[in-house]
């Protein structure tokens, strides 16, 4: 599948915990459902607010986000700037929060299709207000993505990953 979907903060730390699993027991769902969506749908971006936000953060688990190879929306011209500033003003008029208006914004800009929430004020105020992409959380978009029972995963764990050995994620 050739999708483009951009994680927020929330959802991105669960994915990176998530793919360095070294418990029996399978994670939340919402975890599981990141985790899918990575295995067996696409590498998912990183908005420019998401990064820096990320860097600027001081606990460890964060730290290893660039490990797993997440691509990196770039913020590429001023038409890119102009863009995300005007949507993530208009977007103000449906959700309080000038941080979680500019990430949607930028995912939009850069013309993914979803960005992945567990924010549900976010949904609730965005979520079919935004002009081109979905806003909603990992799960619902994973059960969305119609993937196939027993359809082998375009990406692998690495060599050595734990998570060659555990179902919890295989579909």
């Amino acid at each position: 599948m050739d999708s483009r979907v951009a994680l927020d903060a929330d959802v991105l730390m669960r994915l990176v915990d998530a793919l360095s699993w070294q418990r029996d027991s399978a994670p939340d769902a919402e975890s599981v459902a990141g985790v899918q969506i990575y295995f067996y749908i696409t590498n998912p971006l990183i908005t420019p607010t998401v990064v820096e936000e990320l860097e600027q953060a001081s606990e460890p688990a964060l730290f290893n986000w660039r490990n797993c190879q997440f691509e990196e929306i770039a913020q590429e011209d001023a038409f890119y700037g102009g863009c995300v500033k005007g949507m993530a003003d208009r977007y103000l008029d449906y959700h309080p929060d000038p941080r979680d208006c500019r990430v949607v914004a930028e995912a939009e800009c850069a013309k993914v299709e979803a960005l992945l929430t567990l924010n549900a004020d976010l949904i609730r105020g965005l979520s079919g207000r935004s002009e081109a992409i979905n806003v909603m959380r990992p799960s619902e978009y994973w059960k969305g993505a119609r993937v196939p029972h027993g359809t082998v995963p375009p990406r692998m764990p690495l060599k050595g990953s734990p998570l060659l050995r555990a179902d919890w994620w295989r579909w």
